[in-house]
């Protein structure tokens, strides 16, 4: 019989250290046998459902892609509290700009006109630089847009 030299705390740590290696090779030799055992046993699944099911889907699909959006930019024309006035600007600068979409905003107490869609702030300064000399107080701001609207 061999004695050891060793103290018996390192003899036990050394024998702590040897089962933990030893479990952590078990263990993964019990992880490839499971994931190849799961790869290995594929099979086929069949789905038995509602032809209504798939039109419902569908229709939410359709709903939440219009919901849909972005945080990006728009660029704001004027605001203000009397909504005649907001109004008549819309009519002015859709005879100046008709190519770019308006949008009026209702935030208590005032009405915003908005127009454009942009996904980044140089794109809508490229349009700004049109429009200030014409709507002087023009200024970007940033917007939720929906995506469908790009």
């Amino acid at each position: 019989m061999k004695k050891s030299l060793q103290s018996p705390h390192v003899y036990a740590f050394t024998e702590w250290y040897r089962f933990m290696y030893s479990m952590t090779i078990l263990g993964t030799i019990l992880l490839l046998l499971l994931t190849t055992s799961n790869v290995i046993a594929q099979g086929n699944i069949e789905i038995i459902q509602d032809s209504r099911v798939e039109t419902l889907i569908s229709r939410y699909a359709q709903v939440k892609q219009k919901q849909a959006s972005i945080e990006g930019y728009r660029i704001q024309i004027s605001a203000g509290s009397n909504r005649n006035n907001v109004y008549q600007t819309k009519s002015q600068f859709y005879q100046n700009f008709s190519d770019i979409k308006q949008y009026i905003i209702y935030q208590s107490p005032n009405f915003k006109l908005r127009v454009g869609n942009y996904r980044t702030r140089l794109e809508a300064y490229k349009d700004l630089q049109e429009i200030l000399p014409r709507f002087n107080g023009a200024f970007i701001i940033r917007d939720e847009i929906k995506i469908s609207e790009l």
